[in-house]
């Protein structure tokens, strides 16, 4: 990612965009940085959003541009972050990569039968 879209990104962060905050707690922890801490608030937001509901709810304010396709993205990223069973990966973890996979399914089938 390029310098002037990493600034983008941050500001829109700290203006409240959760769909940045979200793409860049991602980025940090690809870089292995405060890694803990991101993937603290990446679980808090996904269980916080009740998925779908608030993704609906947050699609109509201002500030949260996060919508379902969104959330299922960040649920796949945790899932993905523990599937990793590279050796400097401190997250490995089977459990919560199949935890997160099942709220992935059961969040696609909750908006399929919404379409």
């Amino acid at each position: 990612m390029e310098e002037n879209d990493l600034e983008k990104l941050r500001k829109n962060a700290a203006e409240g965009s959760i769909g940045a905050k979200i793409e860049l707690a991602v980025l940090e922890i690809e870089d292995e940085h405060d890694d803990e801490k991101n993937i603290a608030f990446l679980e808090d937001c996904a269980e916080q959003e009740k998925w779908h509901l608030a993704s609906h709810k947050a699609s109509e304010t201002e500030k949260n541009d996060l919508l379902p396709s969104g959330i299922v993205l960040n649920m796949n990223e945790l899932a993905n972050l523990y599937e990793n069973s590279n050796p400097k990966n401190p997250l490995y973890n089977v459990e919560k990569a199949t935890e997160w996979r099942e709220k992935v399914s059961k969040l696609e089938k909750i908006n399929d039968e919404e379409t």
